[in-house]
């Protein structure tokens, strides 16, 4: 098994793990013939790391065992933001919080080989901010 890179490389052996069958405790292969790549170069998963849910709460390993179980689907990018939206102002304990995260995030899938796209949100505003901006 080969790959043009190492995410090449864990979209195949997630192939293979994907097309074999499992039965009890028994893994029976099924490779695939031939050459296979996802239908695009580009695969993304957008990580909603805000409004408390699970990309926000769930432990930092969890996330990285996650995102391990997308590269063996063939995702190569992960994208997310930095959320202003349960911030009060700049200052807050919350908002190093929300960025390390994110930062743990990203480097992480660095490591494994998966780029990474950060959003900017135009109409997101910090909570202090008068209603008349909403």
């Amino acid at each position: 098994m080969t790959g043009a890179d190492v995410l090449g490389f864990y979209y195949g052996v997630g192939k293979f793990l994907h097309n074999g069958v499992w039965k009890d405790h028994e893994f029976i292969p099924n490779p695939p013939i031939g050459y296979s790549a996802p239908d695009c170069r580009f695969r993304t998963l957008y990580f909603s790391i805000h409004f408390y849910n699970w990309y926000q709460m769930a432990p930092v390993q969890e996330r990285e065992d996650y995102l391990y179980d997308l590269v063996l689907w063939g995702y190569n990018t992960v994208h997310g933001l930095i959320p202003v939206t349960n911030i009060n102002e700049i200052g807050d304990e919350v908002y190093p919080d929300s960025i390390n995260r994110v930062r743990k995030l990203f480097t992480f899938a660095r490591e494994i080989g998966m780029k990474t796209s950060l959003c900017i949100v135009p109409n997101q505003g910090l909570l202090s901010a008068p209603h008349a901006y909403d």
